[in-house]
């Protein structure tokens, strides 16, 4: 998971981000792995007030995606 969510950095195309999408759709347990590891990798720092400029919004974006998609107990 680490490595897919850090690919996101050099996704020019945003194959990796629709990727994940439809992985996140399919597999509860995927989705909430996911929306984990993008939480500690949307900042540079360990406190979590320097947010990185590269991947910040796109995350954020496909954390509120994922979320939405997450119905009942799973959400």
């Amino acid at each position: 998971m680490p490595q897919l969510v850090q690919a996101v950095r050099y996704d020019n195309m945003g194959y990796v981000v629709e990727f994940i999408k439809v992985l996140a759709q399919k597999s509860q347990l995927a989705a909430h792995q996911l929306i984990w590891n993008m939480q500690t990798n949307k900042f540079t720092d360990e406190e979590g007030h320097t947010k990185d400029d590269d991947l910040y919004d796109t995350l954020e974006s496909l954390i509120e995606f994922i979320g939405t998609s997450l119905s009942g107990p799973a959400k």
